[in-house]
């Protein structure tokens, strides 16, 4: 393990579980072309205030907390009991579909948020599970996070996909193992519909 830190945005449990399972086996790492003693440490960033309402927020947090206790990982919690910095990131795309504009300010609120947190930890690089879902566009995902890494100098945005090799199908047998409550929605109220 090396002294650097990568910092991991996670929007829910079924999400995050190959992700987590991935790099607790380290693997994931050579695809990326990092040796054993390249290997950051890594936090797991848990910062979703698109998710509506409070009580599915709650839910969500609650199971991948309980999912970081089961894989002893390191979770942190970042409570946004205010929406309005969503509602204000997403304002004028509200009627957008899935996939469209509205997610793509959404995209950009969360992992700019991953950014400010890992530069105040003085982390080295940030990363997302978010493209595990096949309702979110994965090259759209990874070109936000290098758009921010170019505004934030010191930290590597790392670009994975986690779709492929049936990680979709992989996550979902992972969260009926360990018993995971899997939502049937993105999170935000527009994606209910």
């Amino acid at each position: 393990m090396s002294d650097k830190t990568l910092v991991i945005h996670t929007c829910c449990a079924p999400c995050s579980s190959l992700p987590i399972m991935l790099f607790d086996e380290m693997k994931i790492f050579y695809d990326i072309n990092l040796e054993i003693d390249q290997i950051p440490n890594i936090i797991y960033y848990f910062y979703n205030p698109n998710i509506h309402p409070k009580e599915e927020y709650i839910i969500r947090r609650d199971e991948l907390l309980r999912f970081a206790k089961e894989k002893n990982i390191h979770l942190v919690i970042e409570e946004d009991d205010n929406s309005s910095k969503w509602e204000n990131a997403i304002e004028g795309f509200e009627s957008e579909p899935e996939k469209g504009k509205r997610c793509e300010k959404c995209f950009e609120l969360r992992l700019h948020k991953t950014f400010e947190y890992a530069k105040k930890i003085k982390g080295n690089y940030v990363a997302t599970v978010m493209s595990i879902s096949p309702h979110k566009n994965t090259d759209t995902i990874n070109s936000i996070g290098k758009s921010l890494e170019n505004k934030f100098n010191d930290i590597e945005f790392i670009c994975f996909n986690f779709k492929k090799n049936d990680g979709f199908l992989k996550t979902t047998k992972i969260s009926k193992e360990h018993n995971l409550y899997r939502q049937k929605y993105c999170g935000c109220k527009y994606s209910i519909r």
